[in-house]
């Protein structure tokens, strides 16, 4: 499961930044811009992608830190455990 979020936090964060292309926060953003407003075709792209980008990205981060303590924390306990046997 780690592995899993790991390498879904590679690929929709920074491979698209390494490569310049857009990440898929950014890619969903647009296609729900485009299906809020039609009219308005930049402003709403650019306000969607403003807003929702960050809070993807915050989303990943966290899950990464999380994932990472919980790893380290079950290492702990298994070196600790070791020790009493």
């Amino acid at each position: 499961m780690i592995y899993f979020i790991m390498i879904l936090w590679l690929v929709t964060l920074v491979l698209p930044i390494v490569i310049g292309k857009d990440s898929l926060p950014e890619i969903l953003a647009r296609q729900l811009s485009g299906f809020i407003k039609r009219n308005s075709k930049k402003d709403s792209q650019y306000n969607a992608v403003n807003i929702l980008v960050p809070i993807y990205m915050l989303f990943m981060f966290t899950l990464f830190v999380v994932f990472i303590s919980n790893f380290s924390i079950l290492f702990k306990l298994k070196f600790k455990m070791q020790l009493f046997l």
